[in-house]
């Protein structure tokens, strides 16, 4: 039976809820840190921060810390999901590609978003955040709803299962017209 990790402090980081499995098959728990940025563990013997522990530890000893990162323009840890190591955050990630798929022409489903006129309309990824929270779990994904044809805008995104996608997308004889 898997430890209920809910609530429980591993240094700066407070596991919140299960999110899923890694490719160990650990399962991964969302986490806040104490400076409020949002992570994901599998492993709690290892990081007890999100990576502001070491930059704190740092900057009190007056030392250079290589692969530091670099705070956000907001201030709240979310640059690149407040990814470290080159991993980005899941939340992120969908981010890119959202975009991605609306406004870079040489996509290869662009014809599918931007190409029919669908626009992402999030002016940062703090804001895309703010509206749609942290993933529910790792296979959930960014979904259109309740208006499949409208933009990828605030009161129109939800996190889906696939099951929902399934459901919520276009007729198949209209996907390439």
């Amino acid at each position: 039976m898997p430890i209920d990790r809910t609530n429980l402090r591993y240094g700066r980081v407070v596991a919140q809820r299960p999110c899923g499995k890694n490719a160990q098959e650990q399962i991964v728990w969302l986490c806040v840190c104490d400076c409020g940025t949002l992570v994901y563990r599998g492993d709690f013997s290892k990081n007890k921060s999100c990576g502001c522990l070491s930059r704190d530890t740092c900057s009190e000893t007056g030392k250079k810390n290589k692969g530091q990162q670099r705070p956000s323009r907001a201030g709240q840890g979310t640059r690149h999901g407040g990814a470290r190591r080159g991993k980005w955050a899941p939340e992120y990630k969908a981010y890119c590609a959202a975009k991605n798929r609306c406004e870079n022409s040489k996509h290869a489903r662009y014809a599918d978003w931007g190409g029919r006129g669908i626009q992402f309309k999030f002016a940062s990824y703090e804001d895309f955040l703010t509206e749609l929270g942290p993933k529910p779990t790792l296979q959930h994904s960014i979904d259109r709803w309740p208006n499949n044809d409208g933009h990828y805008e605030p009161g129109n995104v939800r996190w889906a299962t696939a099951q929902e996608q399934a459901n919520n997308k276009r007729p198949r004889c209209q996907n390439r017209a």
